[in-house]
């Protein structure tokens, strides 16, 4: 029998389960009702993700807050939930935008009330993926936030939104696929070594494999991972589901969804796998760099929201790649440098081609959220060194070393001197 434990992750991630049941009850002609609702779950989440920030204790660099509880025990399989510096930021994440992103969906006319249990279910996905540590557990939640996500795209999207959701389903489920009989193979693996079945992936971290089994799980990994990135060359489904996606599901898809493949690089294949993951990091390094210059010379030509968000995802794997000792560090300074640039950025964008305002006019606004999101995300990106520390504080209290922070300057000042921006 599964018996949840209601710890604070379940009730992070019970909120919008529990919101997406009450709006099964309205009556899908109250929209304003089903909006409200829907935007006091999604606020309420944000809350209760900030008291979590509030009981993280930044001094550890032990998992927190874990909650365990058996689901399938001859399979060892369990509910097995934790946080710690690099999810605690992306649930922070995850609960700011989906409010956001339903106040930016006011706009949507036509079957409303499961737009909004579709948008609550995918927080849900979304959330268990980030605290799930777990394998089979982690599975779930990572199939779990494609049904949303498909029918958001394919449902409430552009002209080719069908192909744009099909292409993004196929593409995910891919990877998936393989990334699932890796999982397996390891815990089989795991019980014949250790002779406990599980899928704890903190047990499965002490599991020694020769070079030539870390490798192909690692690939399987990888592959499912590059694909949520996207990795060049996997990454062409991006476009067709960025265009076509309702505004909202832009934002997320932007600024929480993609983050996932990162994360799974983080949380599994490169700590489960370090010598593979150490052998391939120059193959993934150059795969990230073609990626990097293939947009950036597109953009010469065309300064479109999906071509700009590859490049992003290509310096990010390119980043924690480079430095597999601390891969966390990089965490803080991705949540900084996105949060602005898609709130501000694709939310504002969109409504405004929306409009029926005229092209000048059209022009004229496009400079100034442009130059508004430049300032802000800089001025956080200053801060984000900041979060750095407390993402690597366990780091060392376990090894007994400590540093002297010295006062320096900032990443953007030293590179790129600080110059005033027009807003026209």
């Amino acid at each position: 029998m599964f018996d949840l434990p209601i710890g604070h992750i379940s009730v992070l991630l019970l909120i919008p389960v529990l919101g997406a049941a009450l709006l099964m009850l309205v009556p899908r002609r109250q929209t304003q009702t089903l909006f409200s609702l829907a935007t006091l779950a999604s606020g309420l989440d944000f809350l209760w993700s900030v008291k979590i920030f509030a009981l993280f204790d930044g001094a550890s660099g032990e998992m927190q807050l874990i909650e365990r509880a058996p689901w399938m025990p001859s399979f060892g399989i369990q509910y097995l939930v934790g946080i710690d510096g690099i999810s605690l930021f992306l649930v922070l994440l995850t609960t700011l935008l989906m409010p956001v992103a339903i106040l930016a969906s006011w706009s949507v006319k036509e079957r409303v009330k499961e737009y909004l249990i579709f948008m609550l279910l995918l927080e849900t996905g979304m959330l268990g993926a980030f605290v799930a540590l777990d394998l089979f557990l982690f599975y779930v939640f990572w199939e779990v936030m494609l049904v949303p996500m498909y029918f958001l795209i394919g449902v409430w999207g552009g002209t080719r939104r069908i192909y744009a959701a099909l292409k993004f389903v196929v593409y995910t489920m891919t990877g998936s696929l393989l990334m699932l009989v890796a999982i397996i193979y390891l815990a089989t693996r795991h019980a014949q070594v250790e002779q406990a079945l599980t899928f704890d992936v903190l047990k499965l971290y002490g599991l020694h494999l020769p070079f030539d089994q870390q490798l192909w799980l690692f690939l399987a990994f990888a592959l499912s991972f590059a694909i949520k990135v996207p990795l060049f060359p996997f990454h062409t489904w991006l476009p067709d589901a960025h265009v076509e996606a309702p505004t909202a599901g832009s934002v997320i898809l932007a600024g929480v969804l993609l983050k996932l493949g990162t994360y799974g690089f983080l949380r599994f294949a490169i700590p489960l796998f370090p010598d593979a993951a150490l052998a391939a990091a120059p193959i993934i390094v150059a795969l990230a760099v073609i990626g990097i210059t293939k947009v950036r010379s597109i953009n010469h030509c065309i300064n479109s929201k999906p071509s700009r968000t590859s490049w992003q995802r290509g310096e990010r794997v390119h980043g924690e790649t480079m430095d597999p000792r601390h891969p966390g560090k990089h965490v803080p300074c991705v949540l900084a440098h996105d949060v602005l640039n898609k709130v501000a950025g694709i939310i504002g964008f969109c409504e405004l081609l929306e409009s029926d305002q005229s092209e000048s006019e059209k022009e004229l606004h496009i400079r100034r959220l442009r130059a508004t999101a430049l300032l802000l995300a800089e001025l956080i990106q200053e801060r984000s060194c900041d979060l750095a520390v407390i993402c690597l504080s366990g780091e060392a209290a376990d090894t007994g070393r400590s540093t002297e922070r010295k006062p320096q300057e900032s990443i953007s000042e030293r590179e790129h001197p600080r110059t005033s921006v027009s807003p026209v």
